[in-house]
């Protein structure tokens, strides 16, 4: 489940039973994670996230798994449970995630395919995905689909509003799609904060995108 999700569920946070858990990729509130490292007889804690560190220092340095600032946690994963070299499909999705780009347009083009096709953990798409070939082939097919999002990104900060956020000159784009590529295009056009905003069911979503300002502060 989600983030939303685990605030939302409050059995969690009193019904800690298990004898094994897995967390990948986010941590519990303090407390939980307390919780769950004392009663869990096997407990493994996979993160990349650097508030997730601050949050937990003591338990980022001593429970079981990887974590890492440096690396994503699809490719941590990898590493913990399988301990072999990490596949192309692996490292693409991880590169993206954490918006490193070290293989560059194969990045941006492969994530270009795989948004638009993958829709669920059982799509039979990811039976080829461990395949170098059939990667190549997505990354290619996918190099049109980027084309087309930069196109996307333009029009959407045409309509943005000029302003400052804690003293930062940004640019705040009504949008609920291309979130991280529009923040980085708007931080393109010498603006040091893109702020996308868009609203979901109730509730007023934003999103923070910089080059040069910490905005996880």
């Amino acid at each position: 489940f989600n983030y939303d999700e685990m605030i939302k569920n409050e059995k969690h946070k009193n019904n800690v039973k298990h004898k094994r858990v897995i967390v990948v990729d986010f941590c519990f509130p303090k407390e939980l994670m307390e919780t769950i490292a004392k009663t869990a007889s096997n407990f493994i804690w996979i993160d990349h996230h650097y508030t997730s560190k601050q949050q937990h220092p003591e338990l980022w340095a001593k429970v079981e798994g990887l974590r890492s600032l440096d690396q994503a946690a699809c490719v941590l994963t990898w590493k913990h449970f399988y301990q072999s070299e990490v596949p192309k499909v692996i490292l693409l999705l991880g590169d993206y995630d954490i918006w490193k780009f070290e293989y560059g347009d194969e990045t941006r083009f492969f994530h270009e395919m795989a948004h638009l096709s993958i829709d669920s953990p059982t799509h039979e798409l990811w039976k080829g995905l461990f395949d170098n070939e059939f990667v190549e082939d997505m990354v290619e097919k996918g190099a049109i689909l980027y084309l087309a999002k930069q196109q996307r990104c333009k029009w959407s900060a045409e309509g943005g509003v000029e302003g400052t956020i804690n003293g930062y000159k940004a640019l705040f784009v009504n949008s609920n799609h291309d979130i991280s590529d529009l923040g980085n295009y708007i931080c393109g056009l010498g603006y040091e904060v893109g702020v996308i905003y868009r609203k979901v069911k109730d509730k007023i979503c934003v999103s923070l995108r910089s080059v040069d300002v910490d905005v996880a502060k």
